[in-house]
């Protein structure tokens, strides 16, 4: 599975870029250490002898200088090939086979598609012959991976729907397949295998589902996307959760006590708790206040 995902990313990255290097291979380029902003020459690039962008700037280039946009669910999918890539390659980490077989699908059906839509135009014919001889081996690898998720998930229903928990979509392998049990304050996917404890599976989910960071959102003056649960009183409450039994209605959660509500307004004290909206403060700030007054 190791090398799967490595071929997979290395893949990817090579398709997403080359409309940007047919269009201009300077866009794709970058300057070798210690050179400042020095690049290569067109030859050392195209021999591979010159470094070149990642693919978070290769999405944003694609976009910006060719007008391809890549949605939001795609770019997740990307980026969480990435992220098992570089756990693979930098941490030597496992890969089981619950949590790669559906990224590589997502990430294989993207491909497909953009190698129809928008690759075709920066392909001379015999590198499009090629592409085309690949493409129905790339086929047949989705269909195989497609069939082992859809028969897992159907293995899975009847004890989803039994189990009495909200499910959410996983942090990990993306599958509808995490259950929220508050009587043991834990996240499980039945899927992949994954679990988190409360606080861990809000902070995961927010940021690999939502695509949310507590970090970034410090750094940059913003809500943070995981709060203190009104009815818990833990840190653990995520706006916009999808849980299985609903997806298309995104609601507040909490993965502490998997209470769900309405939109919640914030305290307007400014401690981040959720509030009901017929309040203006949390009962944590109100008490703080009540006792300073009475000193």
């Amino acid at each position: 599975m190791k090398y799967a995902v490595l071929s997979l990313h290395a893949a990817t990255e090579l398709l997403l870029k080359w409309p940007l290097m047919r269009h201009d291979w300077q866009l794709v380029a970058l300057p070798h250490k210690g050179e400042g902003d020095v690049i290569c020459d067109e030859r050392a690039f195209r021999t591979g002898c010159c470094p070149s962008i990642g693919i978070g700037t290769t999405l944003s280039l694609l976009r910006d200088e060719l007008k391809i946009e890549i949605s939001r669910t795609d770019r997740r999918a990307i980026e969480k090939l990435q992220k098992s890539r570089n756990k693979l390659q930098h941490f030597e980490m496992t890969a089981p086979v619950e949590v790669v077989k559906p990224q590589a699908e997502k990430v294989l059906a993207f491909l497909l598609d953009f190698v129809h839509h928008h690759l075709r135009g920066y392909l001379d014919p015999q590198d499009a012959k090629h592409v085309d001889e690949e493409i129905s081996v790339v086929r047949a690898v989705l269909h195989e991976m497609e069939t082992f998720v859809e028969a897992k998930m159907r293995r899975l229903r009847p004890k989803l729907d039994a189990g009495g928990h909200p499910v959410v979509e996983c942090p990990e392998c993306g599958q509808y397949a995490a259950t929220v049990d508050a009587y043991n304050v834990s996240t499980t996917c039945l899927f992949c295998h994954s679990s988190w404890d409360s606080e861990a599976a809000a902070a995961a989910y927010a940021l690999e589902v939502l695509g949310l960071s507590s970090y970034e959102a410090a750094a940059d003056g913003g809500d943070d996307p995981v709060l203190n649960c009104p009815e818990c009183d833990l840190r653990t409450f995520v706006r916009d959760a999808r849980l299985a039994a609903s997806p298309d209605e995104p609601r507040d959660f909490c993965f502490n006590c998997a209470e769900q509500f309405p939109d919640m307004p914030l305290c307007h004290n400014g401690c981040g708790t959720p509030i009901d909206p017929d309040v203006t403060m949390c009962t944590s700030c109100l008490h703080i206040i009540v006792d300073e007054s009475d000193h």
